[in-house]
């Protein structure tokens, strides 16, 4: 070092110079020179201030810290001032500067913000490993940042020394940022800190649902039998967020969770804490449970009947018996209460009769129970309006039951099942067949033959048939009951007998096929044409006679399976409608891409079944 550069570094007229002499003395690291650095804070050229900062950065000299936290240069205009000031302070400062770096954290410039989080990571580490209780405050104060690594490592300290601060961490749950209370909600359960209890069920009234969330599955962890009346009264939370953090946390919490929230569940009508209770009792699985669920299946609220089905099934199999009770109807004649609801003279007579009939719940008063519920008497009204509602909840009751039956039931469950296929209920009949499916229940083919053909629920029909076509491939019965169905009057019905069908190379099957190409349903002609493929070409002269005179759609299948199938016997006759003009211009566009096919000229080869030209 000389005392010449020295004197340019401060003196030279051209800025340039005095920078380029301030980082040429900055190498020798002189301690002579942090005068001379800190004089070339104040040059009025940021280029020459900004050498200075590293200059003092690396000259190592902490008395510099003072000067470099003002604002001049941690709020410069200059990016590369504020950038070197933070790294400056980073290296010379200790633990104090952290109040000076926080607000660069969220700087405009991306160098800046992220040099700033590098520093904070280094001085939040410090303290976590000097453990100080003292410095907690400091730590409390980064939970505030949006910076997950830093809240990450504060969260870590804040936890270990939990014991000596908890009274810093209970007032930090009434700060007024929500990520500050958020955290300490975390780091309070994490430490499972007992004491905190009461303050954090305090916390369960909080402004921010994200708050009250963390708050409950704090106290979860925590595991204190002495919140749970506290989290259940939570549950009337309007956020669904929050109502599931306080499931979870009831579940933490464990068995001690099944008594209080049973006597909740016998007062609550409200549907939102109903499911979320059912939920939280499927989850522990506690056998005294099983029965409290098993009645919500007769709900008249969708989603708490939905809930209460996953529930047992979560229980697995040890639910099977009460719910074989719940599908074993017992047979009774009610003809008499029928008449006597419908025709009976006193209206107090026919309102006994009504509410006999809702208490059976036989599917089978449906139609004079709906019938009464136009009654001229309000009160019969009234009382076939909740004899109805009964009816209806346990039909949807014996459905759940099927549902469950389905996935934890066994082989020997098949025989309760089956005659719920006769059913007064549709739905139920329909969860039956569904049910069935799921325990392979190969025996019940005649049943299934039986619905398929006389159910009078086109839904019904339709679904046995795929049973069938699933339990049974290729069997001849399945063949006889899709040839009966072929023409049903329900699309449905015979989109599943056309599939069926498809399936089999049998000659009685091509006359209903070959019709079914002209089908009204798209999905049945769709799927005609496919098993008319599957039959190739022994159906070409049946296929050619129908191109001249058949419905607009059904030509267009025709001339597409001609195509698919690789009848070069058509090209011929699809010129021919191809140059026509008077033909529809559908029909002509169809028939000009089967000649094309035909005449291998788009590079395809025979298509694979579902793959029609339109």
């Amino acid at each position: 070092m000389s005392e010449s550069n020295t004197q340019t570094a401060v003196r030279a007229d051209d800025w340039i110079t005095r920078r380029r002499a301030i980082i040429e003395l900055s190498h020798a690291r002189d301690p002579v020179l942090y005068k001379t650095f800190i004089k070339s804070l104040t040059d009025p050229v940021s280029e020459v201030r900004h050498a200075a900062i590293i200059a003092l950065e690396r000259l190592g000299d902490k008395r510099a810290v003072v000067l470099l936290a003002k604002p001049k240069f941690i709020q410069s205009p200059d990016m590369n001032i504020r950038l070197a000031t933070v790294k400056a302070l980073g290296r010379l400062g200790d633990i104090r500067v952290i109040d000076f770096i926080i607000p660069l954290v969220d700087d405009e410039e991306w160098l800046v913000r992220n040099e700033a989080v590098s520093v904070l990571q280094d001085k939040v580490h410090e303290i976590v490993q000097l453990g100080d209780p003292s410095l907690a405050r400091i730590l409390i104060r980064m939970l505030g940042i949006d910076e997950s690594g830093i809240v990450l490592m504060a969260s870590k300290g804040l936890i270990e020394m939990h014991e000596a601060i908890r009274h810093l961490l209970l007032d930090a749950l009434k700060s007024v940022k929500e990520p500050v209370r958020y955290h300490v909600a975390h780091i309070l359960g994490e430490a499972r800190d007992k004491e905190a209890v009461p303050a954090l069920v305090q916390t369960l009234k909080d402004e921010s649902p994200l708050v009250r969330s963390q708050v409950a599955l704090a106290l979860g962890k925590i595991a204190d039998k002495s919140a749970i009346p506290a989290l259940i009264a939570a549950l009337y939370d309007f956020n669904d967020t929050v109502r599931t953090a306080i499931m979870q946390a009831l579940v933490l919490i464990g068995p001690e969770s099944v008594a209080p929230l049973h006597m909740e569940l016998s007062y609550s009508s409200n549907n939102l804490v109903i499911t979320s209770i059912l939920e939280a009792l499927g989850v522990l699985g506690d056998p005294s449970s099983m029965n409290v669920l098993i009645e919500r299946l007769n709900d008249s609220y969708y989603y708490v009947r939905l809930t209460a089905v996953k529930a047992l099934i979560k229980m697995g199999e040890q639910v099977v018996p009460e719910i074989l009770k719940k599908i074993d109807v017992k047979e009774v004649d009610i003809s008499h209460l029928l008449k006597t609801a419908g025709e009976a003279d006193g209206v107090s007579i026919r309102v006994r009769a009504i509410k006999a009939l809702g208490d059976l719940e036989d599917a089978a008063a449906l139609g004079t129970l709906k019938m009464l519920v136009n009654d001229v008497s309000i009160d019969v009204a009234l009382a076939a309006q909740e004899a109805l509602v009964r009816v209806g909840c346990a039909a949807w009751g014996r459905c759940g039951a099927l549902m469950i039956l389905g996935k934890v039931g066994d082989e020997k469950v098949i025989p309760r099942i089956v005659p719920l296929l006769k059913d007064e209920s549709p739905h139920v009949r329909y969860e039956a067949i569904h049910a069935l499916e799921l325990l392979k229940a190969k025996e019940v083919l005649p049943e299934l033959e039986k619905i398929a053909k006389s159910d009078p629920v086109h839904e019904i029909r339709s679904l046995a048939l795929q049973r069938m076509r699933e339990i049974s491939p290729g069997s001849p019965t399945l063949f006889e009951t899709g040839l009966n169905l072929i023409h049903d009057p329900a699309a449905a019905v015979r989109l599943e007998a056309t599939r069926i069908l498809g399936d089999y190379s049998e000659a009685r099957a091509i006359e209903p096929l070959i019709k079914n190409l002209s089908d009204p349903s798209w999905n049945v002609r769709i799927n005609a044409e496919n098993a008319v493929c599957n039959y190739g070409r022994r159906l070409s002269k049946h296929l050619l006679a129908l191109l001249p005179g058949t419905r607009v759609e059904g030509r267009c299948r025709v001339i597409s399976a001609l195509a698919r199938i690789g009848e070069e016997a058509a090209i011929k006759p699809l010129e021919k409608i191809a140059d026509d003009e008077k033909e529809p211009q559908k029909i002509r566009k169809i028939a000009q891409d089967a000649l094309a096919l035909l005449k291998k000229e788009t590079g395809r080869q025979v298509l694979q079944a579902g793959d029609s030209l339109c």
